[in-house]
């Protein structure tokens, strides 16, 4: 076979294996939560908005600029941030999904390991729930998130 059919074969196979991965649907959003745990570890406040659909600022209290604010204050006050995830329940049925997720976040205030989110010996227990938006899961609401 000549070089010119198995680069064209090549070239094939990939655009196969990228339709079928959007057409079969990608990511989860189970996928979703943990990029979105390790962007809010490595403190990437923009990434960590992407996960968030413009519906989710609908009925929040806080435009993504106020809530961007408040995100960015926390970041400068600490360090370290490490994310736990406890427990972790995903439905997802066609265009939605729904997620109930325990867990605990720490970090360094100063030189003191903290809990930001749960308590010692208890989890955090919150809600998220997800639409897809141009093949992507995004974050349209949550529940008992203190954001």
């Amino acid at each position: 076979m000549s070089k010119e059919k198995i680069a064209g074969l090549l070239v094939l196979a990939i655009v196969i294996a990228v339709l079928c991965y959007y057409l079969i649907g990608g990511e989860s959003t189970k996928d979703v939560i943990y990029q979105a745990k390790e962007d809010f570890e490595n403190e990437n406040l923009d990434r960590c908005f992407d996960y968030l659909s413009p519906k989710y600022f609908k009925d929040h209290k806080y435009t993504p600029d106020q809530l961007k604010a408040r995100a960015k204050e926390l970041f400068d006050l600490v360090d370290n941030i490490e994310v736990q995830i406890i427990s972790l329940d995903i439905k997802e049925e066609g265009t939605t999904g729904w997620a109930k997720i325990g867990m605990k976040i720490f970090a360094n205030y100063g030189n003191q390991k903290v809990i930001i989110l749960g308590q010692p010996l208890k989890a955090f227990q919150g809600e998220l729930f997800f639409e897809k938006e141009k093949n992507k899961w995004k974050i349209v609401r949550s529940e008992a998130f203190p954001i």
